[in-house]
């Protein structure tokens, strides 16, 4: 299991953000790369308006490498996240 812990933009249909992450990542029983993690902004008023654009899919994550993936926050006190990477 791979780890990732810094910045990271959130996209949306309402435009992006740059948040701090931490990120784990693993492989599911199907062989997909998965990963589970948090996101940390301060800006609560914003990250809150990211997340009612949501589509159907969720949102997207982008790590600076490039690499993107799907997520769909959980309901918690900090912004609790599970997705799948793109290949």
């Amino acid at each position: 299991m791979a780890s990732y812990n810094g910045p990271a933009t959130i996209v949306s249909l309402h435009g992006e953000i740059e948040v701090t992450v931490d990120l784990r990542s693993g492989t599911d029983s199907d062989g997909r790369l998965t990963w589970v993690g948090h996101i940390d902004r301060y800006d609560r008023r914003e990250l809150g308006r990211v997340l009612h654009g949501m589509s159907a899919y969720g949102l997207i994550i982008r790590l600076p490498d490039g690499r993107e993936g799907n997520f769909i926050p959980s309901a918690e006190t900090s912004v609790g996240v599970s997705g799948f990477m793109r290949e």
